[in-house]
């Protein structure tokens, strides 16, 4: 099975994963679905998680805590050869690619076999995309803001454990739209596919899905930076806190600066949206934000010797470090 003839686009919902999926489809000999593997994503996920007794609402989880471990999956994936249940034949010449979104703790056993694009934004433009405008007809009623960071900061957690691995590459949204061409050329490039198939790409054919925009047609430039008409500073600053090491290590400026989040001020602010969710009525934002500020707090810690700990924050002790380091 070559890996040349396989990806997969995944990333944190509203952060552009079904502008690339259209954008690929453009392209002769290419195809690639629409979540048509999503059934298949979380049942073995499921499967997995009875193993161990567990049946959460969310299968797909924000892997915060990280217990069971992406490793045990890994595993698991192996075992029942997850690989087959993914990919059938397609012709001879044919490039297959498969659109998911939040099965980012799939990705260290997808590696393996075909390659992989994750797409990433900036944390206060999705959080602005899934609130305001037309969200609901693109993500749904509100859930819990955390709820949504966390599943942001698992997209970013693997964006930084996977970027060096030659079968992974790692998108910005604000690249794609504002350079359209030069990102899907890299892509291209980065599937083994000629950059002469670009003309083919025209924007204007593409429909988006933005929150904002009344034309679905063509690229939504002004998507970029968006939350600076729709967040307000107490939201802003709320996000900064929660998501400042991850964005600091991905290249998305803060206004809040390292001394300021190292102060610890701005974990607890009242749920700003109406939740009526019925897996949500549990949610204590106080305590999860407890949770928060501790796993800063181990962040920046200059000596952290309990790597059960560190995996159960971060993942993996490479995110922790890389992360340490940014600051």
């Amino acid at each position: 099975m070559s890996s040349a003839r396989f990806f997969i686009i995944t990333g944190m919902l509203r952060s552009g994963t079904t502008l690339l999926q259209q954008a690929l489809n453009a392209c002769p000999d290419m195809q690639c679905s629409y979540q048509d593997s999503t059934g298949l994503f979380t049942r073995i996920k499921s499967d997995f998680l009875k193993t161990r007794n567990l049946q959460p609402y969310h299968i797909l989880s924000t892997l915060f805590p990280a217990d069971p471990h992406p490793e045990q999956l890994t595993a698991y994936l192996h075992q029942q050869d997850f690989i087959k249940q993914l990919i059938s034949d397609h012709p001879s010449g044919s490039i297959q690619g498969y659109k998911e979104v939040l099965m980012e703790e799939f990705i260290p056993y997808l590696l393996r076999y075909l390659r992989v694009i994750l797409v990433i934004r900036n944390p206060k433009d999705v959080i602005s995309s899934m609130h305001y405008g037309n969200f609901e007809q693109y993500s749904g009623s509100h859930r819990p803001v955390l709820f949504d960071i966390r599943n942001w900061r698992k997209s970013a957690a693997f964006a930084i454990y996977a970027r060096r691995h030659p079968g992974f590459l790692l998108l910005h949204y604000e690249d794609l739209v504002c350079q359209f061409d030069e990102t899907i050329s890299k892509v291209l490039r980065f599937l083994g596919r000629p950059v002469t198939d670009i003309p083919d790409i025209l924007p204007a054919r593409l429909r988006h899905n933005s929150s904002f925009a009344q034309d679905t047609e063509g690229v939504f430039t002004n998507s970029v930076n968006q939350y600076r008409y729709t967040l307000d500073s107490e939201l802003e600053q709320y996000i900064e806190q929660l998501c400042f090491p991850e964005m600091q290590a991905l290249g998305y400026s803060c206004h809040m600066t390292l001394n300021q989040w190292k102060e610890n001020r701005y974990y607890y602010i009242q749920e700003p949206f109406p939740i009526s969710r019925p897996e949500f009525k549990d949610f204590d934002a106080v305590s999860e934000s407890e949770k928060e500020r501790a796993r800063h707090l181990l962040l920046q810690s200059n000596n952290c010797s309990d790597q059960d700990q560190l995996r159960k924050s971060y993942i993996y002790p490479e995110i922790f470090e890389k992360l340490h380091l940014s600051l």
